[in-house]
């Protein structure tokens, strides 16, 4: 919480004193970002420390950690739900793989997996990539001396007016490291993902803005001394030790990063003005 303290001169012919909530200031927008980007900092380093291992015995299935409790299915998550709910008879590995259609994988922790699905383990957490503006393209390509192919194509971009579009195609041909008199391949999966997304406005700031008016002839004198509070999401201002008292919540976030103080129909001066970093 930052705290403003303020005092104004002599005021004119000023009958009103206005706050016009922008939203959060500056100085607290910036507190709360270097709180924000401190937090977000320890939560990508431990993330980034996070490694989704794959199965010895598998070149594209994630690997099962035993922890010493009994064990349940793989738990493999795409944009927060399960691949499969069932893993007989439909395998993680016969419907996910960590291929080009993914933007993000990372490993849950065993307290994470368990509130999310109720079971007890390592769980993948991985996000579908989207289509972002222009045109994107991104190949991935795999092989070894075994004469594995594995192939993986995503194509995204922009539709225009808000719409996006992504698709992907992924092809494994994997022989495996022995012959099969069965099948020419130990592994042929072929998976194809296709994504339409639309997204709206989200910039609020020409459409409406909070104001809170209150008439300075409650105060006496023409000098007035002024304590603004601004918290994560509300601007409190005090006038005269609480004779006048005002107070609007507002959005931590950017566009709202400014608040202003303005007079009508007079003019004022701010003759001193401190701030004080208020720790909870």
């Amino acid at each position: 919480m930052t705290h403003f303290n303020l005092h104004l001169g002599r005021w004119q012919t000023a009958t009103l004193v206005s706050l016009l909530f922008i939203g959060v200031a500056h100085a607290q927008s910036n507190a709360g970002a270097q709180k924000s980007k401190k937090e977000s900092s320890q939560t990508n380093k431990e993330e980034n420390n996070r490694n989704v291992m794959l199965n010895a015995a598998s070149a594209n299935g994630p690997r099962e950690i035993q922890i010493g409790l009994p064990s349940a299915d793989v738990n493999v998550l795409e944009n927060g739900l399960p691949v499969t709910y069932a893993t007989n008879p439909h395998s993680v590995n016969t419907i996910w793989r960590g291929d080009a259609s993914l933007s993000h994988q990372g490993l849950l922790k065993i307290s994470e997996t368990a509130i999310t699905t109720g079971n007890i383990g390592y769980a993948v957490n991985s996000f579908t990539r989207l289509g972002q503006e222009g045109f994107n393209g991104l190949l991935n390509y795999k092989t070894n001396h075994f004469g594995l192919q594995e192939i993986s194509l995503n194509l995204n971009g922009s539709l225009g007016q808000g719409w996006y579009y992504s698709g992907n195609i992924y092809q494994d041909f994997d022989p495996g490291t022995f012959k099969i008199k069965s099948s020419q391949y130990q592994d042929r999966t072929q998976i194809y993902k296709a994504a339409i997304t639309k997204r709206y406005a989200e910039n609020y700031k020409n459409d409406f803005a909070l104001d809170t008016w209150a008439p300075l002839s409650l105060c006496n004198g023409t000098t007035y001394h002024l304590d603004i509070f601004v918290g994560k999401c509300s601007v409190e201002i005090f006038v005269d030790g609480g004779r006048i008292a005002m107070t609007n919540l507002v959005f931590p976030t950017a566009p709202y990063t400014s608040a202003r103080l303005y007079t009508v129909g007079g003019q004022a001066t701010v003759n001193h003005m401190t701030v004080n970093r208020l720790s909870l």
